[in-house]
């Protein structure tokens, strides 16, 4: 029996084989068990391995062009069978295989052991462009005469290109490189563009375009000037280039004249591809072994040809990231905040920090749907949206989420805002005041149909950061500071209100801004009753102020168990209310309560005012 480990990014499993043949690949295929590897750089059928002498085991390579390599240096060559001790270890693709007899331990040990194989190959029969797994490190023997190019190298002297085969050949890639230049895109297509030009202007044997994502090189673009060439390139020399940041080259002219022989040698030339603060994004990376007999190593000509095009690289990846940066900030956040983010993308970090969250929800929106086609409702959320969305940005608020009818927002961050309670509290009042404008427009389709908008504002620590994935950027807060605001929100049903804040709002606001402290609640998730104000704008009326007073102060005597003065205090509302004018929830709520509390008899008593249930 046969222990097998296999470790790649996507996989890291163990399996057990223990008689007949044991087929590997990405979708293996014969006369026995099957081992699928996830990694695009393997065959469909790679391998097949079977027991051998004693605990040795037979390998046999069925891939038509895959060189599979062991850790001691040693290969077998596509169509190759050949016997091996356990236990051993192997590398295909991007993938590394252990394997060992039943009795040797564990395999997964073997990738816990701070050890790395002196050479490794990455072989594909044709140029493969290849997003995960990265390619695996190999270090060649490089001849001493290595050189580097500065970042900003001399200008190409064409009058000291005396052959005009040398001349044609330069002008034929600056007229190249104009056209990438023109088209100045990014992605495979593209970079596989790069790779075919890397390729023909400096008559190398492989070109590709390797990118620097999440600290891995990742192969972006490639191209070969024929099948027979193994797409490999060696991480060393990468590494090397990232610390000195300049273009590496290496002329073998010199090496016959000492007498050494450049058969099975390898010239490289990497240029660093730069952003706009220096900072390394990728790398052009060649190399020539095939013909490097005829053609010799790397000139300084060659090597500054490609520290061009590895410009125009670095200025497509620069435009197309600043062009959806500023897209996806501007989609969320305001102008100003958007030119503040693209200046220092940092601040988009996940971390802890107070903010100001806010949700509102269309009430009636649901029972309207109902009735009106699906075109209209379209129209009308889109221009309602639009209203709400312009009075958060217009506060400098961060939208976070649409959810149907419902909108996320906060404040805060990414940047601090000193002020940044009242400004949530300014863009509720904003949202509320045009709202009936926006519906006027739409009474042919709204008729006498109510609809309204409630909103919850919180104010607390919370986690901020990118929320959503790498495919799909969203960011926003998490946590109780978060779950609240929608609790909040949900509660203006209840109260008959449209606007609700907590305490930890209320406390941040300025003295004068019109609140008026609604009692106590509890809420489902939420283990402590929590304070709750309505807010009120500037222009809130006397009538409203007087209505205010009355009420806290009934709420006051209410917490005192003096039901009687708070009913007593209430009475001017409720003469109003004999007169034709409408009391609010609040103080029918209070009414109720301190009634209750005077027909109490069995003297238990809560001075919670409000229970909002789910």
């Amino acid at each position: 029996m046969f222990k097998i480990q296999i470790k790649n990014t996507t996989q890291d499993a163990s399996f057990e084989h223990s008689e007949g043949k044991l087929f590997g690949g990405r979708a293996p295929s014969g006369e026995g068990n099957a081992l699928i590897i996830k990694d695009p750089a393997v065959s469909r059928t790679h391998f097949c391995i079977e027991a051998g002498q004693g605990i040795n085991f037979l390998l046999s390579n069925i891939s038509s062009g895959n060189t599979i390599v062991f850790e001691d240096g040693k290969s077998l060559a596509p169509g190759s069978t050949a016997e091996f001790a356990t236990p051993n270890h192997f590398v295909i693709g991007g993938t590394s295989i252990f394997i060992q007899s039943g009795n040797q331990g564990n395999p997964s040990d073997f990738f816990s052991r701070e050890k790395k194989a002196s050479t490794v190959f990455y072989s594909l029969n044709k140029p493969e462009i290849q997003k995960s797994p990265p390619v695996p490190e190999i270090n060649f023997e490089f001849p001493s005469n290595s050189r580097f190019l500065d970042n900003q190298s001399n200008a190409i002297n064409l009058e000291n290109q005396s052959a005009p085969a040398v001349i044609g050949k330069i002008l034929k890639a600056l007229e190249n490189i104009n056209k990438l230049q023109a088209e100045l895109s990014v992605g495979e297509p593209y970079n596989n563009q790069i790779a075919k030009q890397l390729v023909e202007m400096a008559d190398l044997d492989i070109g590709m375009v390797l990118l620097l994502t999440n600290d891995k090189w990742v192969i972006s673009g490639c191209y070969t000037a024929n099948e027979n060439v193994s797409v490999r390139y060696s991480t060393t020399l990468v590494k090397n280039v990232v610390e000195q940041k300049k273009t590496f080259f290496q002329d073998l002219s010199n090496l016959e004249e000492k007498g050494q022989s450049l058969v099975n040698l390898e010239a490289a030339v990497i240029s660093p591809i730069l952003d706009v603060h220096d900072n390394i994004i990728g790398a052009l990376y060649g190399a020539r072994s095939k013909n490097i007999i005829a053609k010799g190593g790397i000139t300084s000509l060659e090597a500054q040809l490609v520290q061009m095009l590895a410009s125009t690289v670095g200025a497509g990846i620069v435009r197309e990231r600043a062009t959806k940066s500023k897209a996806q900030f501007e989609q969320f956040f305001s102008s100003e905040l958007a030119q503040e983010l693209d200046r220092n993308p940092n601040l988009l970090a996940g971390r802890e920090q107070e903010i100001t969250a806010m949700f509102s929800d269309l009430r009636g929106f649901t029972a309207l749907s109902n009735i009106l086609k699906p075109a209209e409702i379209c129209m009308l959320l889109q221009d309602i949206m639009e209203h709400l969305s312009e009075q958060i940005q217009i506060e400098g608020g961060v939208i976070v989420d649409y959810a149907g009818d419902g909108i996320l927002a906060m404040w805060n961050a990414p940047v601090e805002q000193p002020d940044h309670v009242e400004r949530a509290c300014k863009a509720a009042l904003a949202m509320h005041h045009g709202f009936p404008d926006v519906c006027k427009r739409w009474t042919h389709l709204l008729g006498d149909f109510p609809i309204g908008l409630g909103i919850g504002i919180n104010t607390g620590i919370a986690l901020v950061g990118n929320t959503g994935s790498k495919r799909k950027f969203k960011y926003g807060p998490m946590g109780l500071t978060v779950n609240l605001a929608s609790r909040l929100e949900a509660s203006t049903k209840l109260l008959g209100l449209p606007l609700v804040i907590s305490a930890a709002s209320k406390a941040k606001l300025p003295a004068n801004f019109p609140t008026r402290r609604l009692g106590q609640a509890m809420f489902p998730g939420v283990s402590l009753p929590v304070e709750i104000f309505e807010c009120k704008d500037s222009s809130a009326t006397s009538e409203w102020k007087e209505n205010k007073i009355l009420y806290e102060t009934a709420l006051q005597h209410f917490e005192a168990k003096s039901f009687g003065h708070a009913i007593k205090t209430l009475t001017p509302l409720i003469e109003k209310h004999g007169q034709g004018k409408l009391m609010d929830n609040p103080s029918l709520k209070l009414i109720r309560k301190a009634l209750e509390g005077l027909e109490s008899t069995s003297g238990e008593f809560s001075s919670i005012l409000w229970s909002m249930t789910k």
